[in-house]
């Protein structure tokens, strides 16, 4: 998928940060992986969500972590500057 921004919002962008949820189990998707850690097209969820947030100009966002958190953390390292969040249980 191709994301291209668009001029008329460019300056609701700027300085935009975002949250992303990353704690789904994939149980009703029949995965035993955490459900953004499903790779379609030989890219995760995580990954492709990642790159259209960075296309739209958005600022690297906080990600809350839950199921599998070692495991998203891991993908999170080697997708660059991305801050988990592992909330309290």
């Amino acid at each position: 998928t191709t994301v291209r921004p668009s001029r008329d919002n460019a300056g609701l962008r700027a300085g935009m940060r975002a949250v992303m949820f990353a704690a789904g189990m994939g149980r009703r998707l029949g995965i035993a992986k955490p459900k953004v850690l499903l790779s379609i097209g030989g890219r995760t969820l995580l990954a492709r969500h990642l790159a259209i947030l960075s296309a739209l100009g958005v600022a690297p966002p906080t990600v809350a972590i839950g199921y599998e958190a070692l495991a998203v953390e891991r993908a999170l390292a080697t997708l660059g500057q991305v801050e988990p969040f592992r909330p309290p249980l």
